[in-house]
């Protein structure tokens, strides 16, 4: 099993004391899943002493960030150095896939609509009456999911045509994958044993070197001339 969480920047009233708390809590009933994948806009900074404060604050959930790792949402780390790029991008995370781990901030562009009567509470106020709109937010939205599965398969049945042309899209995507599969096979087997063996052993997992970031996705360019041809 694979867990993904997205923390909110609430580590600037007292640092990360908040997150932690947050953090420790949420992966108390996580001892069983793999892999678990924390989404963080910040977590370039948040990760650096994170087993050093848990062992010291939290030292019950410690273990289990063994099995975490984290990476920065894909619009966030635009505005992050190339060595965070490099090393936080989901892009380049295993077992991620292509998560964009922007999810939990869909629905702020309906929150900013609360603002207009929220501005002007105290701030115990404010923040019970925002803890409420999300919350709403966060069932609406489990509700429409189911909803929408609902309506798919009322669509389906209504609109057979259609959905077996999805269908056969689907199928065919499977066929290419398939394909795809036995020409690596066959590649494979072509390729000599021992360039198999070194290749396996390579690490395409970013790293530092000092300040250096050694990555295999930063392209290697020789200094010197170039040119370019174009044929018409």
């Amino acid at each position: 099993m694979c867990l993904l969480l997205n923390i909110l920047n609430i580590h600037l009233y007292c640092r990360f004391a908040n997150t932690d708390y947050v953090l420790a809590h949420t992966l108390a009933d996580t001892n069983d899943m793999r892999w678990i994948r924390l989404s963080y806009d910040i977590w370039c900074s948040y990760s650096k002493n994170l087993k050093k404060r848990f062992s010291k604050h939290f030292p019950w959930a410690a273990k289990i960030l063994d099995n975490l790792s984290g990476a920065i949402p894909k619009l966030h780390i635009r505005n992050h150095l190339e060595a965070c790029q490099l090393l936080w991008s989901f892009n380049y995370t295993k077992y991620s896939g292509e998560t964009c781990g922007e999810l939990i901030e869909t629905g702020w562009s309906e929150g900013n609509q609360a603002a207009g009567s929220t501005k002007e509470m105290n701030d115990g106020h404010r923040h019970d009456m925002l803890d409420e709109y999300h919350g709403y937010w966060n069932w609406s939205k489990m509700h429409r999911l189911s909803l929408f599965s609902m309506y798919m398969v009322v669509w389906a049945n209504t609109n057979c045509h259609k959905a077996f042309s999805l269908y056969r899209s689907y199928n065919n995507c499977l066929d290419v994958l398939k394909k795809r599969e036995i020409e690596f096979q066959q590649l494979k087997n072509a390729t000599p044993s021992d360039h198999l063996l070194k290749w396996s052993a390579m690490d395409d997992t970013p790293c530092r070197n000092g300040k250096q970031v050694i990555s295999v996705h930063v392209p290697q360019v020789k200094k010197g001339m170039y040119f370019s041809v174009s044929k018409h």
